[in-house]
């Protein structure tokens, strides 16, 4: 997809803590992860290779899952016009920011009780948490609406190959040199969906939060939103 850099600013102010609903058309993504998620952990008792037989309507239901809300999510207009809006409203106020992400561990420890506040499990909180963790240096980002574009694009990609992938088991699912092979692949792609999924459930719980400041919304969104990218460069290159 295009680049999503890091500019010199970061989007915050004003129009931003009037905006912190923008997302809140886009609730599906929760309910969506949640139940693609405990579809995959049933799966994921399973061996993939000598037990595929009993792991592949689980795993295969997961995927197609997430590919839908994918799929969803890219026609979503609410979620793009609210993106949009952002981008054009919001004043750049670095500092805030900067100070905010220098405290990591305090960061996370807020994000974590955003989401179990929200109602997820704590294990899929922690998990959702870990995403932010490896893209909260990248929150300086998404400053321009081509890349809007592009990360729409990317999702309707990521949605195309899980489709591809669960259609390709459920086609071969009584071929058993097949099977175990083609699951692994279906779990390979089904973890960056998951990935791009779950960067659009921060994104959504981040600005939808009545406890959270303006800050927190903020990186909350950001670092969902590069979540996002990454992950479907990791879709990409499968």
């Amino acid at each position: 997809m295009g680049s999503i850099l890091p500019s010199p600013g970061i989007i915050y102010g004003k129009a931003f803590m009037s905006s912190s609903k923008i997302f809140g058309k886009t609730g599906y993504v929760r309910d969506a992860w949640s139940g693609a998620k405990k579809l995959y952990e049933e799966a994921s008792g399973t061996d993939l290779v000598s037990g595929s037989g009993k792991a592949a309507p689980e795993l295969t239901a997961s995927a197609r899952l997430v590919a839908e809300t994918l799929e969803r999510l890219a026609a979503d207009e609410d979620f793009y016009h609210g993106l949009k809006a952002y981008i054009d409203d919001v004043q750049a106020e670095y500092q805030e920011v900067t100070r905010q992400i220098k405290d990591l561990d305090e960061f996370l420890k807020t994000e974590y009780g955003i989401l179990t506040a929200a109602g997820y499990e704590p294990a899929h909180a922690l998990e959702l948490v870990q995403g932010v963790s490896i893209t909260i240096g990248a929150v300086y980002a998404l400053t321009h609406p081509d890349q809007i574009e592009e990360l729409r694009k990317g999702i309707s990609r990521a949605g195309r190959a899980l489709n591809t992938v669960s259609n390709s088991v459920e086609r071969n699912i009584d071929k058993e040199a097949f099977l175990p092979r083609s699951l692994v692949k279906t779990a390979r792609v089904l973890d960056a969906g998951f990935g791009i999924l779950g960067g659009a459930v921060l994104a959504y719980e981040g600005s939808v939060s009545e406890s959270a400041s303006p800050v927190v919304r903020l990186v909350s969104i950001g670092s969902g939103i590069v979540g996002i990218a990454r992950k479907i460069e990791n879709i990409d290159k499968t």
